[in-house]
């Protein structure tokens, strides 16, 4: 019996996130490498793959969320699907057989598009993405950084054709460590990798030391720290009530406090009445990542049933900038997710099972046995001092809109360039919360 460990965990802080994942992969032999070392395809497939990608990640959060607060109601629900979809399609490089048909519609990879054939045109384009989303530290503090990891056991045989890949296409760090004769050892290097590309937010990352069993562990760390464009008045938040339940405050069950932060700027927003909810989006500074904000007047369950990757799409688009008041929770929000019963009840059973796993473009035998996703973020006030990004103008005459997010709501971070999402929240109760006080 050999395991391969699939830890992905992300470090959303206030402005800054990170993320870290472990898991495995394929060697695409069919594939053709052109003469600079790279995998080739045709261009009329760059811009279907680059498409395809985008809006399989959009359709994968929606699942994803529904899958998770399916096993957990009525609690937050916050993770990266950048992070996990690109750890998966390093599984759908080591895979073959059941296996790869099972990750392949899990990633929508064959939705609309027959690349029968051509997988590594998604390798590639995946590849190239994530080299687009990573962004220098500006002068203005923004900063995203994607690295990958591959671990392996020493002296373990791994298709040397995967390993090459995953440097070429992924730009993967790959080292040996020894998880049989030393496992705190490489418990202790893992985590300061993940401490090390996460610029010292994230310690400790593993609290075990792995499975003896351990043959390779794939690792994923994302970090993004960005300042809000128009940062919250600094000194205006309260503590406002915030009412859990179906219709918010028309029909709660519970309220609760919280601190509420408070802005007023010129921000993308709309106001939809089919999907019956408010969209604002509040962009980091440069304008290149925004979080947009959902809040539906009806539940969020029922609205979540009722929207599609193409309706968050349509809203995003529908979105105008304008003069907004809107006032929305300061919160250090935590999750930690056991990713192998959604991801089974998502139809990626054969990855787990030591019987059905087919990932021999790695190795022989290997199966995933762990897939773990924690992710932390910090929302607060701070982002800019108070500049003249806050200094707006309103009218007097009530015409700008008010948007307070005082109920249940749903927020993405996403790059605006490739319409990626990096992060996905499903906020019930905002941390931390108070008892209400009248």
């Amino acid at each position: 019996m050999i395991r391969l460990a699939l830890l992905l965990l992300t470090l959303l802080l206030a402005t800054s996130v990170e993320t870290d994942a472990m898991i495995i992969f394929e060697n695409p032999e069919a594939a053709n490498m052109s003469s600079n070392g790279t995998l080739s395809y045709t261009d009329p497939y760059r811009a279907r793959v680059d498409h395809l990608i985008q809006r399989a990640l959009e359709e994968f959060s929606l699942r994803l969320e529904a899958a998770v607060s399916s096993q957990t109601p009525g609690q937050n629900t916050v993770f990266s699907p950048l992070s996990i979809a690109s750890v998966l399609a390093l599984v759908l490089l080591g895979a073959r057989g059941v296996t790869h048909a099972e990750v392949a519609r899990l990633l929508g990879v064959t939705a609309g598009i027959n690349l029968t054939g051509k997988s590594h045109a998604v390798h590639e384009e995946l590849g190239r993405l994530l080299d687009m989303l990573e962004e220098r530290k500006e002068k203005d503090g923004t900063h995203l950084s994607i690295a990958k990891g591959l671990f392996l056991q020493h002296n373990f045989h791994i298709n040397q054709s995967f390993v090459n890949y995953t440097r070429e296409i992924y730009h993967s760090e790959v080292r040996e460590l020894d998880f049989q004769q030393s496992p705190r050892e490489a418990l202790k290097i893992i985590n300061k990798w993940v401490e090390n590309r996460t610029e010292g937010h994230i310690r400790d990352l593993l609290t075990q030391e792995p499975d003896l069993q351990t043959k390779a562990v794939i690792a994923s760390a994302l970090y993004f720290i960005g300042q809000w464009e128009n940062p919250f008045y600094p000194g205006a938040t309260k503590v406002k009530p915030f009412y859990v339940g179906k219709e918010g405050g028309k029909n709660y069950n519970e309220i609760i406090d919280v601190d509420l932060m408070v802005n007023g700027a010129e921000i993308p927003y709309y106001a939809d009445p089919v999907h019956r909810c408010t969209i604002i989006g509040m962009p980091y500074k440069g304008n290149k990542i925004t979080m947009y904000v959902i809040v539906p007047d009806t539940d969020i369950k029922s609205f979540l049933d009722t929207t599609s990757a193409s309706d968050i799409e349509h809203l995003i688009k529908k979105t105008e900038k304008r003069p907004v008041i809107f006032f929305f929770p300061r919160m250090r929000l935590e999750s930690t997710i056991n990713l192998v019963p959604p991801l089974k009840k998502m139809g990626l059973k054969s990855l787990f099972d030591i019987h059905t796993a087919n990932l021999t473009n790695i190795a022989d035998g290997i199966f995933v046995n762990e897939a773990v996703h924690k992710v932390e973020i910090d929302i607060t006030e701070d982002g800019t001092v108070a500049s003249a990004a806050t200094a707006f103008s309103f009218t007097r005459d009530g015409s700008n809109p008010v948007v307070r997010v005082e109920k249940p709501f749903i927020f993405f971070i996403r790059h605006d360039e490739t319409g990626v999402t990096l992060f996905w929240g499903t906020v019930i109760k905002p941390t931390p919360h108070y008892k209400h006080t009248p």
